[in-house]
């Protein structure tokens, strides 16, 4: 199992990757999603997750949990 530590912004936008699942914490809203990429926005960047097969496990109001087989994953400064 690999462990990766946490991604923080200023904006306590929080990225959490553990093997094949990714959790967010403090997104605004989701872009774009399809199988083989997702697309968010926080306060102040975009991210763009790639993949395959990738899902959303879990949603909460700010809180995401996303599944599936992660290839790269992409901060984008607005």
């Amino acid at each position: 199992m690999e462990i990766r530590s946490p991604i923080r912004t200023e904006d306590n936008f929080k990225l959490i990757l553990k093997d094949n699942s990714l959790y967010i914490e403090n997104y605004k809203r989701i872009i774009s999603l399809e199988d083989d990429s997702i697309i968010l926005k926080n306060e102040k960047n975009k991210v763009v997750i790639t993949g395959n097969n990738l899902k959303i496990k879990r949603i909460l109001e700010k809180e995401l949990l996303v599944v599936g087989e992660i290839f790269k994953i992409e901060v984008q400064h607005d």
